[in-house]
């Protein structure tokens, strides 16, 4: 209930806030129950996200139906063509903390890794949703689902 508060103080030191949800199919998020918001919560996550932060539409539409835990269509997720994650032991994972590492600069040149047939088949199966399906970068695969009001956005 302090969001915009959290704002004001972000933006006197020159940040801005982004959106990152919790997400009970991570394995380190695994008990959030008792941290999952209430509906006087979720509508106040709602209101900042879509009057203060200005997030699109399908943003703020989406926010609301996975706190209310409404079934809704999960778009695919991109994230794995989008960014990489470099562990500090030198794993690469393909932008999702729960699945397994996709190789390691230590021992191979990032380009190959890159460029590898596991690399492209585990971000293929984010993108089918064959993953746990976590919350990490929805605002991306969202963006993608929504490629014409992504760009009026923008």
């Amino acid at each position: 209930m302090e969001l915009t508060r959290l704002r004001e103080v972000a933006h006197r030191v020159g940040a801005e806030i982004e959106p990152n949800f919790l997400s009970q199919s991570l394995f380190f998020f695994a008990d959030i129950t008792s941290m999952w918001p209430g509906a006087a919560e979720t509508k106040e996550i709602v209101r900042f996200v879509r009057d203060e932060l200005k997030r699109p539409w399908y943003e703020v539409a989406y926010i609301e139906k996975y706190f209310e835990r409404k079934p809704m269509v999960e778009p695919p997720w991109v994230l794995g063509f989008l960014q990489l994650l470099v562990m500090s032991n030198g794993d690469v994972l393909t932008g999702c903390y729960s699945l397994p590492p996709v190789g390691n600069i230590l021992k191979q040149r990032l380009e190959s890794i890159l460029a590898s047939h596991a690399y492209f088949q585990q971000s293929l199966r984010m993108v089918r949703r064959q993953c746990p399906g976590c919350v990490c970068g929805v605002e991306a695969s969202l963006a993608m689902k929504h490629a014409p009001a992504s760009a009026i956005y923008v």
